[in-house]
């Protein structure tokens, strides 16, 4: 799921929201396995700590906590093992066995002064237990 519109402000926090609707023909939305893909483009992350809010009483995850490389973010934010997988500062797993359903927001604690460039993409995909 990708979100249908986000904007990078010039400086300070941002928040991206991707909404879980319901489908039709499934009973169960039960989470087995989250991954978030992010990509910034001329950004320099350095200062960023990003958190995965889940719907209602999901709860929330770390993913990122202010990085020593900076430069721009291309990851996949996963429990798995995978080419550019980058392991989160906690377990996505928090999120197995509760409800996708929802808004789910990526928050991202920026403290830079001035940004030029954007975040082009983020992505948010589910493993359901149907």
């Amino acid at each position: 799921l990708t979100p249908q519109h986000f904007e990078t402000p010039t400086e300070g926090n941002f928040n991206v929201s991707i909404q879980v609707p319901q489908l039709p023909g499934l009973n169960q939305y039960l989470i087995d396995e989250v991954q978030v893909t992010m990509t910034s483009m001329g950004m320099n992350t350095l200062s960023w700590k990003i958190d995965l809010v889940g719907p209602g009483s999901a709860g929330d995850i770390i993913l990122q906590k202010y990085t020593a490389a900076g430069g721009d973010l291309d990851a996949i934010f996963s429990d798995s093992q995978c080419a550019k997988c980058i392991s989160p500062f906690e377990a996505l797993s928090a999120f197995n066995g509760k409800s996708a359903l929802g808004n789910w927001t990526v928050e991202i604690e920026a403290e830079d002064s001035g940004r030029d460039g954007f975040l082009s993409w983020v992505s948010l995909e589910l493993k359901l237990n149907c």
